[in-house]
């Protein structure tokens, strides 16, 4: 009988062993797929953010104005000077006050819209009194 006592405490041991075992595997495979979660996740939330940034990086925030004059001339923005004709000028979006002042002090002003991805391209020839010809 003290046998049979020792064998069934035995097999109580054994089986509470593995019992332990197949909880702690179980544990630490619930543990390794939260781990893979968590780093696929935050992959792809790094993958979208880079996604993102490379389509804001693509997408100007500014738009391009070129300008010329002949003779050359100086080039105010909005009341403020920017600097001298043949040259480009990145602006804001949106509509701009545009002087140019020969050598000479003779002024030409005018009114444009810029937008991103669209460049706007102005030639004005003093001696004319219009745009440079084409």
């Amino acid at each position: 009988q003290t046998a049979t006592k020792q064998q069934t405490a035995t097999k109580q041991q054994t089986a509470t062993k593995q019992q332990t075992a197949t909880k702690q595997q179980t544990a630490t495979k619930q543990t390794a797929t939260k781990q893979t979660d968590t780093q696929k996740t935050t992959s792809a939330g790094k993958a979208a953010s880079t996604a993102t940034e490379e389509t804001a990086a693509e997408t100007p925030k500014v738009g391009v104005l070129g300008i010329r004059s002949k003779p050359w001339g100086w080039v105010s923005v909005d009341g403020q000077r920017k600097g001298k004709t043949g040259r480009r000028y990145e602006l804001t979006p949106g509509s701009h006050q545009i002087e140019v002042v020969s050598q000479d002090g003779e002024s030409h002003t005018r009114t444009i819209t810029v937008s991103p991805g669209a460049p706007v391209i102005i030639c004005w020839d003093f001696s004319l009194e219009a745009d440079c010809p084409r």
